[in-house]
């Protein structure tokens, strides 16, 4: 995922913050990064919930 500096005009990158939000499911912040020096804020990405989790470590228990 890219996208274009405003101010150098080289593509910046999607980087993430040192920090998770202690939510369920947990957010893991991020933002745009440009070798410029140049940030933008960017959002959050949500991970699965942890019933979601349980259940996926469950099925690979019971595999048939």
């Amino acid at each position: 995922m890219t996208k274009t500096c405003p101010q150098c005009g080289k593509q910046m990158i999607k980087r993430y913050e040192n920090r998770v939000l202690l939510t369920n499911p947990p957010q893991y912040p991020w933002y745009w990064w440009c070798e410029c020096g140049y940030t933008e804020k960017g959002g959050a990405d949500r991970g699965i919930l942890m019933e979601d989790f349980y259940y996926q470590q469950w099925e690979e228990v019971n595999k048939g």
